[in-house]
């Protein structure tokens, strides 16, 4: 894992011990281990609805045997593992997206870093009071959860502990946490670090936030313009599509990277019907599914729609013909079905895909966590 990741292996084996063994998984060959990876069991939002992930991260290969296959045997055994325990989808972020599409895992969403002067913030007195939040990862997990903040946009994750853990200790530079509005009633959070690099330059971080309010996310600008004295930027995670970004008066903020994530469909049953539909349909949309990996998910479902929720049944017509990597990519809400038939990723009739493009619809998928 030092050697894949190129960091100290003291760091490695803190990672592990503060993770647990029983969330580690090896690959070997009689009493040499080739290589392994973590699983995360947590839960992301599509459709206004928490389904349960599991992430997968540090997967390593030990530099001798790479190209030998460990690592898709490696994947592929999660993969099953994850199967044979109901586990809805599993997310990732690929180094290679290849060995993940082998495995069926297709293109989920967006991971962007954005950045933006603190200069060229607005001067304006926040509408609402700020108070400080003990780092303390329940705490945070109650402010995250008092807003609903992984219900407003598709791919918000409900991390697994060992992530707010990481959030409350990063291992660069000291974290401050504040609330919005007050104790008993509040509106939103901010958490975020401070650093100063070798030229001098200070950065403001932005760890983990949420806005249950206009005036919320306008406080949480300005509070963090008052901080220009000291600050001479100000970098955060989003989407390509960034809510952070589009709520500054001025649309000034850099986006200066952008990766995508991968998400797998592991039980298809499951995942379909745990995820939300818009309000208002009720239709029946018929899946033929191609999944060579995990057997249960091979075939013909049918998903009727009511009152935002979906059930799924075997049978019906395969009206729409789709891979179970690009089933993911329709799932998260990234591609719409009619995007995905022009691209010829999946087949289907011109309703079945008119139709699915509406049951899957909604903004575009991103995540503010890496892991």
């Amino acid at each position: 894992m030092a050697q894949s990741f190129v960091v100290t292996v003291e760091q490695e084996q803190t990672y592990i011990d503060t993770l647990g063994h029983d969330n580690l998984r090896l690959v070997h060959q009689g009493n040499d281990i080739l290589g392994g990876l973590v699983l995360l069991p947590m839960g992301q939002w599509f459709g206004g609805q928490r389904v349960a992930m599991t992430g997968v991260g540090s997967v390593a290969i030990a530099p001798q045997v790479r190209g030998q296959g460990a690592a898709t045997f490696l994947m592929g055994s999660a993969v099953q593992e994850m199967a044979q325990a109901g586990v809805p989808i599993s997310t990732l972020y690929p180094a290679v997206q290849r060995l993940y599409q082998q495995v069926g895992y297709g293109l989920g969403g967006t991971y962007c870093l954005w950045d933006i002067a603190t200069a060229q913030l607005p001067e304006q007195r926040p509408s609402l009071d700020r108070y400080p939040l003990a780092l303390d990862p329940d705490q945070l997990l109650q402010a995250d959860r008092q807003q609903s903040w992984g219900q407003t946009h598709a791919g918000g994750l409900d991390r697994h502990p060992f992530l707010w853990q990481r959030l409350v200790n990063p291992g660069e530079g000291d974290s401050f946490a504040y609330g919005l509005g007050s104790s008993q009633s509040p509106q939103g959070y901010v958490m975020y670090r401070q650093n100063r690099d070798r030229q001098g330059q200070t950065t403001l971080t932005i760890q983990a936030w949420a806005a249950a309010s206009q005036a919320a996310i306008a406080s949480l600008w300005a509070f963090l313009a008052q901080h220009r004295s000291q600050i001479d930027r100000i970098q955060w995670t989003g989407g390509v599509v960034d809510p952070l970004a589009m709520a500054l008066p001025e649309q000034r903020a850099s986006l200066r990277s952008s990766s995508q994530w991968m998400t797998r469909i592991v039980t298809v049953e499951t995942a379909l019907a745990q995820r939300g539909y818009p309000h208002g349909l009720a239709v029946e949309l018929h899946l033929d599914i191609q999944d060579s990996l995990v057997a249960t998910n091979q075939g013909r479902f049918v998903l009727t729609v009511r009152h935002g929720r979906g059930q799924v049944t075997p049978g019906g017509w395969g009206d729409l013909v789709v891979p179970i990597d690009a089933l993911a990519t329709l799932f998260t809400g990234l591609r719409s079905a009619q995007t995905l038939r022009t691209l010829k990723l999946i087949d289907a009739t011109p309703e079945a895909a008119s139709l699915a493009t509406a049951l899957f619809a909604g903004d575009s998928p991103w995540m503010t966590d890496f892991f």
